[in-house]
This record gives structure tokens, C-alpha cells and sequence, in this order.
């Protein structure tokens, strides 16, 4: 769905309170969520292995970070008018945005693959279909999406946030009225939070990009305090499922960083 808000950001343009401040946040969540989050597997690769309270303190290093990240992003853009990333890297970089661009499409192509291959693995696990199926699904959903251009991918993006966020407040309330104890007994233990520092900022800068690939919606900022504020709010968005996820994961430590789908594991 991201695809399609690159093409084109348009004018700047006077926005709801919802487009100025909430919409770049939850465009940013979309991103960050992806293929890995969702499943799991980036929660146990980047946060599992610091233990209970290093995982804890890696998610909030890399939420911060988001928010100064995107902040500055936002403010950059609005300064210099760039709508899109193409313009973005232009007034960034100036003759260098040629090398970005060929970086930039290995990017996109690296995570359209994440996406496809995480589709492909719940499919599997959750319906006994083919894995290509999965893949299939999300570039036809993909598809639909980007023919209708930038406004209907902002609704969507309004939907389907209430949509995503509501499950995963309904998986943790399962998960801590299932293995509650486990839980709690996870953060009594004592573990050692190795790591959690360097985790957390990789964690960052292997998905801050996702601030540049939702810049059309920074046409609805009115002032410098939109961007302020868009930016800041994109750190807790975008991390408050992950947070979620990973107390609920923290209960079968260390076995759960082994499973294909930790999602699907709980």
C-alpha cells in the first residue's frame, strides 16, 4: 500500500486534525509493522535476545529514536519543500540522489520480498494453503489499493490501524489472561540485558527509511508544530504493538526466538 503513496505527493494542502497529525504516524507504523514485525520475527531478532528488561529498554531506545528521526524528517521536507523522496533526496544530497535511487530500489524490492514471504508464511500456517497464495493475495491487495490513489490509501491506512491495533490489544489481554504467570515469572528472573543499546539502534536505522517513503503526507502540515508533533507521535505508534508483542513473547524465552512465526507459536 506504501507504493502508491510514493507516486505523486502533490501541493501542500491544509489537513484534518486527523491527516496534520495522527495520518504520518500511522503510514510510518504501517512500514515499521511490515512483514517481520507483524510475524514476530523482527521482535525476536532485535529484542528477545537482550532478556526481559533489556528488551524493554531496547523498544523504548528505538522509539525514541523514531520520533527524533521522523521529527527531523518532517521538518526538512516541509523546509524544503520536498513532498517525495525522489525531492527529498535531491535537496539532501543533491547530484549524489542518483546513487540513493538505485539504493533506494533494492530497498523497496528487499522488503516487497519480506512482505510477500511473511503473507506467504501465514497462509501456510494458518490456512494449509500453498505459499504462494499468500504472496499472490497481498500483490492483488497491492494492486487494488494503488489504483485508487493516495486518498483512498490514506483511508485505508485510518482502518486499517483501528483494525490492527485493536487485535493486538485483544492478542495481549488473551495472552496475559492465558500465561500471565509466565510472564511475570519471565521479568522476576534475572537475565543479562547485553546488547540492548546497540539493538535498539539498529533496530532504528533499519527502518527509519520508512520517514522518507511516507512524505506525501506531509503535504497536510500547515506549520513547523505539525511536523513537531506528526514526528514525535511516529516513535509510539509505531512501537506500542511491538511492546505488546514482546511481553507476551517474553513468557517462553528463549525457546520462542527459534520459531518461524512467534506469532504464530503464541
Amino acid at each position: 500500500f506504501l507504493s502508491g503513496l510514493t507516486v505523486g505527493g502533490g501541493e501542500a494542502t491544509g489537513g484534518t486534525f486527523f491527516q496534520r497529525y495522527l495520518l504520518p504516524g500511522l503510514a510510518f507504523k504501517a512500514l515499521v509493522i511490515g512483514g517481520g514485525y507483524a510475524t514476530g520475527r523482527e521482535v525476536a531478532e532485535f529484542f528477545l535476545p537482550s532478556g526481559p528488561w533489556g528488551g524493554i529498554a531496547a523498544i523504548a531506545l528505538a522509539t525514541v529514536l523514531f520520533s527524533v528521526g521522523c521529527t527531523l524528517t518532517f521538518l526538512f521536507a516541509r523546509t524544503t519543500h520536498s513532498l517525495d523522496y525522489q525531492a527529498f533526496f535531491k535537496a539532501l544530497l543533491g547530484p549524489g540522489w542518483v546513487a540513493w535511487e538505485i539504493t533506494y530500489i533494492l530497498f523497496v524490492i528487499l522488503i516487497l520480498a519480506v512482505y510477500g514471504a511473511a503473507a506467504g508464511e501465514i497462509g501456510v500456517a494458518l490456512f494449509g494453503l500453498p505459499g504462494i497464495v499468500g504472496t499472490l493475495l497481498l500483490m492483488a491487495g497491492i494492486i487494488l489499493a494503488v489504483m485508487f490513489g493516495n486518498k483512498s490509501i490514506e483511508r485505508l491506512f485510518a482502518w486499517v490501524s483501528y483494525l490492527l491495533y485493536g487485535v493486538y490489544v485483544i492478542f495481549f489481554i488473551l495472552a496475559f489472561s492465558s500465561f500471565g504467570d509466565r510472564i511475570a515469572g519471565a521479568f522476576a528472573r534475572p537475565f543479562p540485558a547485553d546488547g540492548w543499546a546497540l539493538s535498539g539502534a539498529t533496530y532504528f536505522s533499519y527502518n527509519i527509511i520508512g520517514a522518507i517513503v511516507v512524505l506525501p503526507v506531509v503535504r497536510h502540515f500547515t506549520s513547523r508544530r505539525d511536523a513537531i508533533i506528526a514526528g514525535a507521535i511516529c516513535g509510539p505508534l509505531a512501537m506500542l504493538p511491538a511492546l505488546l508483542f514482546f511481553m507476551a513473547a517474553i513468557a517462553f524465552h528463549p525457546q520462542i526466538m527459534d520459531a518461524t512465526l512467534p506469532s504464530d507459536f503464541l
